[in-house]
């Protein structure tokens, strides 16, 4: 008798979607009934009963623990060879090797710039950039720190908001940066606090009252203290020896007595040298005739038409910066940017200040003007000569 085949394997494969099909339902429906946190917990029991199950199941370990790395690194320490092994180092011969190093001399203003300094007693404090090239070492978590900062995603691109009616809200203008302080790590010193290495040997000693400098000592061969080092403000971008040379200029100018910055009454004989131009002669400039003529005019408007100024204070050095001037005043050796200090000892703080001066003095009988500037980072003066009254026309 021959069976059917055909039809068995048909009514067998409708048997098996028949079956699939039924299981899918269900478990479609119990999906369904089911939130995702009950489906969560269902599988970690089942994990967990599953775990525990194999864990009762797992049979008693016999034999040496080859599971532990205990039992490896005693393996590794036997001798199969019997030889002897060396003694071991004596500790003293590294420190003493330690000692024998060179200590580093790298000049302070190569490894590090003061960004901001802070003045308190007894809390004194100063925060340095490193330069790019003095390859410190800094702390493990603020290297992790910085890495997960940069691992960060940018931020998108926000849409303009559209403009809206009535009056627009002020927003603050983004600072200028100085490139000089752009990169390198910061790290912030208290007094005797040390940099990084491989500078530790280095220390913050002392913070200038004025929040000029600082001073830094380092310790070298034999536990002995080198001399005291300056780091003053980097804000000018100007070297070191410069700055220190401006700030000895401030201290002395301080020094003077009030009395002895009022300029005389008197300059002695009469030096003005007649002439239809400006000249310089001998390093003083003599005014010309034409140039008198017209500031006794108007020297109002030649003053705020053909220069112009701004307040200027920084590195605790004020004045008046000039931002523009003509050819009228270019011939006594003015240019963009220089800054005036003072006239014959008296500081000068805006441009109508300066102008009240040189009248005041002209009418006590003076007739030679010392202008004190500050040009290109160095201080200069630059001395005109005028004509008595009527002398000029």
């Amino acid at each position: 008798m021959k069976f059917p085949t055909n039809q068995l394997l048909y009514v067998a494969i409708l048997g098996l979607l028949g079956g699939s099909g039924w299981q899918f339902w269900v478990t479609w429906k119990e999906r369904r009934a089911q939130s995702p946190t009950q489906r969560r917990e269902l599988v970690r029991s089942v994990v967990t009963k599953s775990m525990a199950r194999a864990e009762e199941r797992k049979p008693e370990a016999k034999g040496p623990p080859y599971d532990q790395r205990q039992f490896w690194e005693s393996f590794k320490l036997a001798n199969l060879t019997g030889k002897v092994p060396p003694p071991p180092k004596d500790p003293r011969e590294k420190v003493e090797k330690e000692e024998e190093q060179p200590v580093d001399k790298t000049p302070i203003a190569d490894i590090c710039t003061i960004v901001c300094l802070v003045f308190e007693e007894g809390e004194s404090r100063a925060v340095v950039r490193y330069t790019p090239t003095s390859n410190i070492e800094p702390p493990a978590e603020l290297v992790k720190a910085r890495e997960t900062a940069s691992a960060m995603p940018a931020p998108r691109n926000v849409p303009k908001n559209r403009p809206r009616k009535g009056k627009a809200k002020a927003r603050p203008a983004p600072m200028p940066r100085n490139p000089s302080l752009e990169g390198g790590w910061t790290h912030i010193l208290d007094l005797e606090d040390r940099l990084w290495p491989p500078f530790a040997h280095i220390r913050l000693v002392r913070v200038d009252d004025n929040a000029e400098f600082a001073e830094f000592v380092r310790s070298e061969e034999g536990g002995k203290e080198g001399e005291p080092e300056k780091l003053f403000r980097d804000e000018l971008g100007l070297s070191q020896e410069i700055s220190e040379v401006l700030y000895e200029a401030k201290l002395a100018d301080r020094r003077k007595p009030a009395e002895q910055k009022l300029a005389p009454l008197a300059q002695g004989p009469f030096q003005w040298i007649e002439g239809e131009k400006t000249r310089r002669i001998k390093g003083d400039y003599h005014i010309g005739r034409v140039d008198w003529d017209a500031w006794n005019k108007d020297s109002n408007r030649i003053f705020s038409r053909e220069i112009g100024t701004r307040t200027y204070s920084r590195r605790g050095v004020s004045g008046v910066q000039i931002t523009k001037a003509s050819e009228r005043f270019k011939q006594f050796g003015v240019v963009d940017g220089d800054v005036i200090i003072a006239i014959n000892g008296q500081p000068v703080k805006s441009k109508g200040e300066a102008i009240k001066i040189g009248k005041q003095l002209y009418k006590r009988g003076v007739r030679r003007f010392e202008a004190t500037f500050l040009s290109r980072g160095r201080q200069v003066t630059r001395t005109v000569v005028a004509p008595e009254k009527g002398r000029g026309r």
